[in-house]
């Protein structure tokens, strides 16, 4: 009787008996990758979201039912990241469509953000997305991660009326 828990014990260990959500995988070799799940629905929930780094090959998961990670909880639903930035100077934004404000990730999907395979290409890093079924979503040469520029600060309300 033991030896069919410990071969379920080395499923459950290994994560492939868990239901994935979405993963986000860093596939570059040298810069950082920042993430920032948007607000959270549930205000108590909001300080349990990601906001993370994931390292070079590393990558960061969330299981369907985590409700921290995957606010619906469902399989058929989508995660909203605000930042979705490659580190380091230049910074570089990978959105999807591109241009977008947010990504939008599928759940029970997966992104790769990787160094773009077309040498010569103006933009160094593409993203990869994948659905649930594990089809590519994204065009053929991918999302170009293009660089991220910050916004202009926000105008002082208490400065209006002062003369310089």
């Amino acid at each position: 009787m033991k030896a069919p828990l410990y071969a379920l014990a080395a499923v459950l260990l290994t994560g492939t008996g868990s239901a994935q959500a979405y993963c986000i995988y860093n596939d570059t070799k040298d810069r950082e990758l920042k993430l920032l799940q948007e607000m959270h629905p549930d205000a108590l929930r909001d300080d349990r979201k990601i906001d993370t780094i994931v390292r070079p090959g590393a990558r960061i998961c969330c299981e369907v039912k985590q409700l921290d990670c995957n606010p619906e909880g469902s399989v058929n639903s989508s995660v909203n990241f605000d930042i979705v930035h490659i580190e380091g100077t230049p910074t570089y934004s990978c959105v999807m469509p591109e241009g977008a404000r947010q990504m939008k990730i599928p759940s029970a999907g997966t992104v790769h953000i990787l160094a773009n395979p077309r040498k010569g290409s103006a933009f160094p890093y593409v993203m990869r997305v994948a659905g649930p079924n594990g089809n590519d979503i994204t065009p053929p040469s991918g999302v170009n991660c293009v660089e991220w520029k910050a916004p202009p600060p926000e105008p002082d309300p208490k400065a209006k009326g002062k003369k310089k």
